[in-house]
């Protein structure tokens, strides 16, 4: 089982910025993340400028997460709506003072 926590408190803002109905699903696919990591119910794959950083894509909301296998981990850096400028930010930076 793998914990799952927030890389800043802006994620946790992300979150609570979300629609009521979103959010229900945000804290489904946290809780499936607990379970599984890379799940097969969700869209989930790797992103392209960044292959340490996973995209899990559950309806209309974005989650974007790092996992450390070592500490049996999930660590999300953002939570989003996906727009034109989603993509648009480097990656690491939703990451910073993370030890991957």
């Amino acid at each position: 089982m793998y914990s799952v926590r927030f890389s800043s408190k802006r994620v946790e803002k992300e979150v609570k910025c979300l629609e009521k109905k979103d959010r229900v699903i945000a804290e489904a696919v946290f809780e499936e993340l607990m379970k599984e990591p890379r799940p097969a119910k969700y869209q989930y794959e790797q992103l392209l400028c960044n292959s340490v950083v996973k995209k899990l894509k559950a309806g209309r909301v974005r989650i974007f997460y790092m996992i450390n296998e070592n500490l049996k981990e999930i660590v999300v850096g953002r939570v989003c709506y996906r727009t034109s400028n989603t993509y648009q930010c480097e990656p690491s930076s939703w990451f910073r003072g993370v030890v991957a």
